[in-house]
């Protein structure tokens, strides 16, 4: 990350990342789809500490393999609200790449799968 994160949203990411790897455990035993959520006040940094999140996953961590090969699907109501949160990521994340961050607009997104390795918006 381009910014140094408070201990909350240290705390945040360890938490997440560990909720992760057993949810990814959890489907793989059992193959029921999982769900991890995020919820934290308004100005607490939740774009920061998902975007530390998902460097963790893609980049490996002293604890957790790399899993370069991860999807992320960034979900509001506003799109608005989707092109803020890609803009932040863009600027604040180093290890995410131009161009992983995708957005998926209605009226041209024809693909039948979601490539490998991106975050779609």
């Amino acid at each position: 990350m381009k910014v140094e994160l408070f201990p909350f949203q240290k705390k945040a990411v360890y938490e997440l990342r560990t909720r992760t790897a057993a949810a990814l455990g959890m489907y793989q035993n059992t193959h029921i789809p999982q769900v991890i959520s995020l919820q934290a006040p308004t100005g607490a940094g939740k774009t920061i500490i998902m975007a530390a999140l998902i460097e963790d996953i893609y980049f490996g961590t002293e604890n957790y393999a790399d899993q370069p090969e991860a999807i992320f699907v960034w979900l509001s109501d506003s799109p608005a609200l989707n092109e803020q949160s890609k803009q932040k990521i863009d600027l604040k994340a180093n290890r995410i790449k131009f161009g992983q961050c995708v957005v998926i607009e209605d009226d041209s997104f024809d693909m039948e799968e979601l490539q490998d390795g991106h975050i779609y918006f």
